[in-house]
């Protein structure tokens, strides 16, 4: 479980740095989040808490 909350945090920590970086661009920022969701739909992860908060 510890584990999991670990992978939670980290998810979290990126993408608070992900926007903080793409602030004043949101268009890069919209780039950004639909790539990291393309690849992770592609090795199978939709239903992780990440992809489903990304995709929100």
């Amino acid at each position: 479980m510890a584990s999991s909350q670990n992978v939670e945090l980290e998810a979290a920590n990126f993408l608070h740095k992900l926007i903080q970086d793409s602030k004043d661009e949101p268009a890069k920022l919209a780039t950004k989040l639909h790539v990291i969701l393309q690849h992770m739909k592609s090795s199978g992860k939709e239903h992780s808490m990440p992809y489903q908060v990304i995709s929100r």
